[in-house]
């Protein structure tokens, strides 16, 4: 740290006798996220250049933009004896943590929760080191375009405010809420906002503090967007390859879930107030590299509402309509033969023959819309009604903040459009569409009082969590480890038949793959086949297959080997 450390304060001396600036004033310039060498004044941008190209070695370059950071001296730059003598600690100190902590663990019987994750390890290792091809030239434009339309809009809050102004200045945006724009709060928290504009534009749609305040929502997501991705991009990019690399978190979440920092990567771009589209990180993700020539994506379906199908099953309280929406539950076929949820058979076939319902014998059995159901209940509307399929993403929020174990309080933020009496119909919808996920919900509650640990259906034990936290700790637990067993199984396929194709990435509930040239794309069929397989499962288990040989934001749905030769010869 303290070599580090010294390494970036000879270059920054240097700087600052180029510039004749303090580092303090470096640093308040380039405090500013939209703020390059290019925005220094005419007399230092020179100067500023000179240094960066002649003073700093290569490798810095492309990290540095303003002084140098202790962060930005990788460990491979280091006085050699001083690096190994700290992985030498590292490693003693790593084994003195495993001999303190494995009788705990031994006590608390989640030794195989350790094995699971042991598993793990070198699969993940494998994907890091595959990085993404990344268009730079798509980046780098994107760059300028996002700067430039932010510095409109910081003139435009300016404008909106009557003086100046910067997004980041909390006290006086409050003081300007307050007194200017004469609305009562005490806070610009971004819900608290949006819940303000909401009701604005309900009983004053011409009120000056609407535009004011999704000027600053837009602003506040426009510098957020350059610094987080754009600017973290260009700083990451490695030229000599063209790729950017992540890095795999294996135990992000108490639950168990895997993370990346490419985890939030959005499914949508950010575009202008008049629709012009300015940057699509999935944009970035070209699927050509070398001899691999697609992206092949495999996505759990709605994996944790399966699992929570299955947890009303577990605690005696099986969800009709939760379990239906997966699984011709209470089903049979027309030869009278029943659907049973213990028979591997039925659970193979849910979707390849026709079931009819025990209930109404002539009708055919068909997945019920989870989302809509609630959607129904909330607003008491139906599929007819010309608002249904707007409200339906409504009801899809309700449903999954429902399996986060949220209260009303939670839902009310959430929708903040409505007033408390909608809001208790929203609220009260999930249960009333599936009652008996409120029991396995109370189940948790109850247990989280007399037991010590509970655990997900891996064997993994979380103890001290309390009712609320065990919610969701059960289902994603368990999804969390369903995907860790089934990453050590694709990388075992992979290597067992010396496919080229490789694994590349988790994000979610979701596989990515680099198809080689020389694999049939059967291999993916084969995969998906395994990441479906759970013999203990009493629900279906569905992996989507998606495609690109574009761009990660041009993937296509492919259901058959001959779609997917077909969508890949026509590409």
């Amino acid at each position: 740290s303290k070599e580090r450390t010294a390494i970036a304060k000879k270059y920054n001396i240097t700087l600052k006798r180029s510039l004749g600036w303090t580092l303090k004033q470096i640093e308040e310039f380039f405090k500013d996220k939209l703020h390059t060498y290019e925005d220094l004044p005419e007399e230092a941008r020179q100067k500023y250049i000179d240094w960066h190209t002649l003073e700093l070695p290569v490798w810095l370059q492309s990290k540095v933009n303003g002084a140098v950071s202790s962060d930005d001296i990788p460990y491979n730059r280091l006085n050699r004896e001083n690096v190994k003598y700290y992985a030498h600690l590292d490693i003693v100190w790593t084994l003195e943590a495993y001999l303190l902590m494995q009788p705990i663990v031994t006590i608390r019987g989640n030794l195989d929760a350790v094995k699971r994750e042991e598993a793990n390890i070198y699969p993940l290792v494998r994907m890091e080191r595959v990085g993404f091809k990344i268009d730079y030239p798509y980046l780098l434009q994107a760059s300028r375009d996002l700067k430039e339309y932010t510095l409109q809009r910081r003139e435009d809050l300016c404008k909106c405010a009557g003086t100046d102004l910067k997004s980041s200045q909390s006290q006086k945006i409050l003081y300007l809420l307050q007194t200017v724009f004469m609305i009562d709060t005490d806070t610009t928290e971004s819900e608290t906002l949006s819940r303000i504009c909401s009701e604005l534009k309900h009983t004053n749609p011409q009120h000056p503090a609407i535009e004011f305040i999704e000027t600053l929502q837009e602003l506040r997501t426009l510098e957020k967007w350059y610094s987080t991705y754009l600017m973290r991009f260009i700083r990451d990019f490695r030229p000599e390859d063209g790729k950017l690399y992540t890095t795999i978190h294996q135990t992000g979440t108490v639950s168990g879930r895997v993370t990346s920092d490419f985890q939030q990567f959005p499914k949508e771009g950010i575009v202008t107030v008049d629709g012009r589209e300015l940057f699509h990180p999935r944009k970035l993700v070209i699927a050509k590299d070398g001899d691999f020539n697609a992206i092949v994506y495999l996505d759990y379906s709605q994996i944790e509402l399966r699992l929570q199908a299955f947890y009303t099953i577990l605690v005696g309280h099986p969800d009709l309509n939760l379990c239906r929406a997966y699984s011709p539950y209470e089903c049979h076929l027309a030869d009278g033969t029943p659907y049973d949820i213990h028979n591997p058979w039925c659970i193979s076939h849910a979707y390849d023959m026709d079931w009819y319902y025990n209930e109404k014998p002539e009708e055919k059995w068909t997945p019920l819309d989870v989302h809509g159901a609630t959607t129904k209940i909330a607003f008491e509307i139906d599929e007819s009604d010309p608002r249904f399929h707007a409200l339906r993403y409504s009801g899809k929020k309700v449903n999954f903040a429902k399996n986060y174990g949220a209260q009303f309080s939670r839902i009310k933020q959430m929708f903040p459009e409505y007033d408390d009496e909608q809001i208790h119909k929203i609220d009260d919808a999930y249960y009333k569409a599936f009652p008996g996920v409120k029991k396995y919900h109370e189940y948790c509650y109850n247990m989280a009082n007399i037991k010590a640990y509970l655990s997900n259906m891996f064997g993994v034990r979380y103890y001290g969590a309390s009712g609320h936290n065990l919610i969701n700790m059960l289902v994603q637990g368990t999804g969390a480890y369903f995907l860790k067993w089934k990453i050590v199984q694709v990388d075992e396929y992979l290597r067992k038949n010396h496919c080229k194709s490789q694994l590349m990435m988790q994000i979610h509930d979701e596989l990515q793959f680099k198809m080689h040239k020389d694999d049939d794309p059967q291999i993916f069929f084969d995969i998906k086949k395994i990441m479906e397989t759970w013999e203990d499962s009493l629900m279906p288990i569905v992996a989507d297959m998606e495609v690109t040989t574009t761009t990660w934001a041009e993937k296509y749905e492919v259901e058959s080997l001959e779609e997917f030769y077909g969508k890949e010869q026509h590409t």
